[in-house]
């Protein structure tokens, strides 16, 4: 028989008879209890099969190490891995690890996942046996950009990386549906980008907790809500009609205007929309909070004294500013709010827009504030009768913990009298009494001591006492004494 160009075509059986089964990688099937050697395209020899099955057993038995991340915070990763142990094999098996001063048990990390002394669980970090796995693995941490993360290492068998990495891809399941920060109020008072404390998890803060609520100028309050709560709260209205998410703004304003009551009431409809809050206590640990928002967006990072970090056009002013630019993405969902006690000092890189969209000045109250401060904090204990006007115009432009001291001195002198109601002189006699108070503190120089009438006296009598030596002296020296 012969092709097309007159050449002989040997039979199939012919032309297979070369053909090296045992040369070549091939996948072993199992049917029941037999092992199939194929057929085709020529029957298997048994010393093929023998050999395919000596590579296929060695290969099994490699070892490879492994190291793999779960890329969430470690807290969180660790936290993941030991409620999938406990969901796979119903514990959380552990081996000791041996050392020059034998065996060291792993330790218990105390983890928050929650705001209340009872919001924890203690997990276990060091080497893990798991069922069916001869090598050991051990948890670490490690960092991926920028971030503490769990790492899982170890050597294991070509056979048993299956397994473990089934564990991994479950624990990452785990952490993206099960997050212990995702959609919560955590606190960063550190950067951890150089070292993690393992005795240290991160806090939260309960938002709802206390009734404080902020009260400022009408046009403050519209701000607020347009720039800065709105986008929250309707996230979804934003993406629809491309409204960017990504957004800086600055609250700037005096000592006790209520930059800390902005940051709760943020945190408040924050948590409501499901977004993740960051509350940084040191403006230290922005660039870690950027990067720890990237995880957890979308999410809004609170940093309170910002100045402190921005006065100067330093080194680390130019590293902020770039990374601020370059850790946020415009596809982000990320609102950087920044507050400072002194908006002067910082640099006006940091004031145009595109890094802060929107600047908030918050401002003492004037006497529509004023009066429903007043009405805030006396709530039902305000007489039908009373006339709040005459203790308003008497303490606007105060900040509000001053106004709020005016109403509960008045409640005081409610129940000296043992009466169940405020009246306008309560307030009005209360307000009147901050007059000296206040008097002090606006001639007060920031980090200087204010004169009281008790230092005036005692600066006076030093003068009289002075006065009187300086006499004594003179008269000794002339009399030769």
């Amino acid at each position: 028989m012969a092709d097309a160009s007159g050449a002989k075509k040997l039979p199939l059986k012919e032309a297979f008879a070369e053909y090296d089964w045992a040369a070549r990688d091939t996948e072993i099937h199992r049917e029941g209890s037999r092992i199939v050697l194929p057929t085709d395209p020529v029957a298997m020899t048994y010393e093929s099969g023998i050999a395919i099955l000596e590579r296929a057993r060695d290969a099994e038995n490699m070892v490879y190490a492994i190291s793999e991340s779960v890329p969430v915070h470690f807290f969180d990763g660790i936290v993941a891995l030991y409620e999938v142990m406990k969901k796979k094999y119903g514990y959380v098996g552990t081996t000791p690890k041996q050392s020059w001063f034998g065996p060291i048990p792993p330790r218990l990390l105390h983890v928050k996942v929650g705001p209340k002394v009872t919001d924890f669980v203690q997990v276990p970090f060091g080497q893990f046996k798991l069922p069916n796995v001869e090598g050991v693995i051990e948890t670490k941490y490690g960092f991926l950009k920028g971030i503490p993360v769990l790492t899982i290492v170890g050597e294991v068998k070509s056979k048993e990386k299956k397994i473990v990495m089934e564990l991994v891809n479950d624990t990452v399941a785990h952490a993206k549906a099960n997050s212990i920060y995702k959609g919560r109020s955590v606190s960063l008072d550190r950067d951890e980008s150089g070292g993690l404390d393992l005795n240290s998890p991160l806090e939260y803060f309960d938002p709802f907790a206390g009734t404080e609520v902020p009260i400022f100028n009408t046009e403050t309050e519209k701000l607020i809500q347009t720039t800065l709560l709105a986008p929250i709260s309707n996230a979804e209205a934003c993406r629809k009609h491309n409204v960017p998410l990504k957004r800086g703004i600055l609250l700037e304003g005096p000592y006790g205007t209520g930059k800390s009551l902005t940051a709760r009431q943020t945190a408040r409809v924050a948590s409501n929309a499901g977004w993740t809050f960051l509350n940084v206590k040191s403006s230290l640990a922005l660039g870690y909070a950027l990067k720890f928002a990237k995880i957890y967006q979308p999410c809004v990072i609170f940093a309170e004294d910002i100045d402190r970090l921005m006065e100067n056009r330093n080194e680390g002013a130019n590293d902020l500013i770039n990374m601020i630019d370059g850790i946020v993405g415009k596809n982000d969902e990320i609102i950087t709010v920044l507050t400072t006690n002194f908006a002067e000092k910082i640099d006006k890189a940091m004031l145009r827009p595109g890094r802060l969209d929107a600047v908030i000045s918050l401002r003492e109250p004037d006497a529509e504030a004023v009066t429903r401060l007043i009405q805030h904090y006396v709530g039902p204990l305000l007489s039908k009768d009373a006339d709040i006007q005459p203790a308003a115009d008497k303490i606007k432009g105060n900040i509000p913990a001053t106004i709020r001291e005016v109403c509960e001195r008045a409640k005081l002198a409610m129940i000296d009298r043992d009466d169940s109601v405020i009246t306008t002189d309560d307030l009005l006699v209360s307000a009147l009494s901050m007059e000296n108070h206040l008097n002090i503190l606006r001639n007060a120089k920031e980090g200087q001591h204010a004169p009281t009438i008790d230092d005036n006296l005692a600066a006076l009598i030093d003068t009289r006492v002075n006065a009187l030596i300086d006499k004594k002296f003179d008269s000794d020296v002339l009399t030769g004494n």
